[in-house]
């Protein structure tokens, strides 16, 4: 639990000093962009997010685990498709390309750091099994840190150009009545 408060309050910090300061995510992305550039991003991002949810899940269950690594990787390349189809509608790269980015990054950087928690867990306490699980929830907890971050820097960056597609954060109420999460497309004609 003092990980995740630990973790928790280094994000809030970080995402607080990037609200101070704006000209510290530097200069929009250069280029036209490629739809099938955005959709092999969002393919690589799926499915490893689908690997360590797999991981998570159950380890041992290889038809559990190929089946959430594919729908993951699908789910990615939607995603991707999407956000490249939105930046290509613009003639230029943007807040999807720094999505993208952004959650690669944070995603590897969890990697890294849930592989030395989980290697030290090891050491300290020999529970060799905590290197997987800690990767795997290093890896998950990147990517959703890299996706708020690249929400909420992309806009800046880009600096509020008129698109004729419109992606946003919705959350939707399921059969139940809870919360769920989503993805809102709106277009212009």
């Amino acid at each position: 639990m003092k990980k995740l408060v630990t973790l928790l309050l280094t994000a809030i910090v970080f995402g607080q000093g990037m609200a101070w300061s704006a000209e510290f995510f530097g200069a929009s992305p250069q280029g036209t962009p490629s739809v099938l550039n955005y959709t092999w991003e969002g393919l690589k991002l799926g499915a490893l997010s689908g690997m360590s949810i797999a991981y998570l899940d159950n380890p041992t269950d290889g038809k559990g685990y190929a089946n959430t690594v594919a729908v993951g990787a699908l789910v990615g390349m939607g995603a991707g498709v999407v956000l490249g189809v939105r930046d290509a509608s613009m003639g230029r790269k943007g807040t999807g390309a720094i999505v993208l980015r952004d959650m690669n990054l944070g995603g590897f950087i969890g990697l890294v750091a849930g592989g030395i928690v989980g290697t030290l867990d090891g050491i300290n306490n020999n529970k060799w099994e905590s290197v997987g699980h800690d990767t795997s929830v290093g890896y998950l907890g990147g990517v959703i840190l890299g996706l708020g971050i690249g929400l909420y820097e992309g806009p800046i960056i880009v600096k509020n150009y008129s698109s004729a597609i419109e992606i946003s954060p919705v959350f939707l109420a399921d059969s139940r009545r809870l919360a769920c999460p989503g993805v809102g497309v709106t277009a212009r004609f």
